[in-house]
């Protein structure tokens, strides 16, 4: 039963399958005998539209008012509108600072070069006779000590005695006690220059070394030679201002950058010795042998 089914089902789709075929074929040999008839939608020719001329214009943007919150802003520049630390609306932006990095250096040593004749003091012989006084040197590159008489000389150090008086001082404007101080005028025969020695006070040469060092790391030190001379660390760019050896001190000015200003600090010699330099490597203190005051 259920073939038979089937079999009918399949005559009838060819059955509508053929009269589907005969219907297309029929309108389209209907269709090839017609001629299509276009007819304009007016009578006439067209005719030209003219143009319209437009002026240009130069625009002129003014400038932004302000307004009466003090704000500046108009349709092409939109505020730009903050909030400060207090949760209040601002036109200043906020821009936290931050701390500048230490100083970060210390100076640990001051030395200037001994002039290489030192006067250590001298002896009177005798009080009537100036010429009878014996002047004691040191020589320190020789690490060796010299007397000479006024006017004397040494071959070995190659100087001469030019001058040697005594002079009276007050200690100072307070003490109305008087101290003897010894000058001997030499003739360095090396330079050909005239030195005075002060049997005081040791007399320094030409040049000095500064010796600055990072706080944090021991390895970190600079040596410089005069003021005025900039260096750089890790913690930016220095310059040395000044120097100075009675009060044991140095300038330095560390140069701003675009997140920090310019800092300036004075640094003091740490571990200062209060006794004058030696200039014996043996004795602390410069010898003074007035033994017969």
């Amino acid at each position: 039963m259920s073939k038979n089914y089937d079999k009918l089902l399949f005559v009838i789709a060819l059955l509508l399958f053929g009269v589907g075929l005969g219907i297309y074929f029929i309108g389209a040999e209907s269709d090839s005998g017609r001629k299509l008839k276009f007819e304009p939608l007016f009578d006439g020719a067209w005719e030209p539209v003219p143009v319209p001329e437009v002026a240009s214009v130069e625009a002129a943007w003014p400038e932004a008012p302000e307004q009466s919150s003090g704000w500046v802003y108009d349709v092409f520049t939109p505020p730009q509108i903050y909030v400060d630390n207090e949760g209040q609306f601002s036109i200043i932006p906020i821009r936290d600072k931050i701390p500048p990095p230490p100083f970060g250096l210390r100076l640990i040593r001051m030395e200037r070069p001994l002039y290489r004749i030192q006067l250590e003091g001298y002896i009177e012989e005798d009080f009537s006779d100036p010429d009878k006084r014996l002047l004691l040197f040191y020589d320190v590159k020789t690490k060796k000590s010299l007397r000479l008489r006024s006017k004397g000389h040494s071959e070995e150090s190659r100087f001469e005695v030019l001058q040697f008086e005594i002079t009276r001082h007050t200690v100072s404007d307070d003490d109305s006690s008087l101290i003897r101080v010894a000058t001997a005028t030499i003739l360095d025969w090396d330079d050909g220059r005239e030195y005075k020695l002060l049997h005081t006070e040791p007399l320094y040469g030409a040049g000095m070394e500064i010796v600055l060092q990072s706080a944090e790391y021991d390895l970190i030190e600079v040596h410089l030679q005069s003021a005025g001379e900039r260096f750089e660390t890790p913690l930016g760019s220095h310059t040395l201002d000044s120097i100075d050896f009675d009060a044991k001190t140095v300038t330095v000015t560390r140069h701003g950058t675009e997140q920090f200003d310019s800092e300036t600090k004075t640094l003091r010699l740490e571990n200062v010795k209060t006794e004058p330099p030696s200039t014996k490597e043996s004795e602390g203190n410069i010898i003074d042998t007035d033994a017969k005051f």
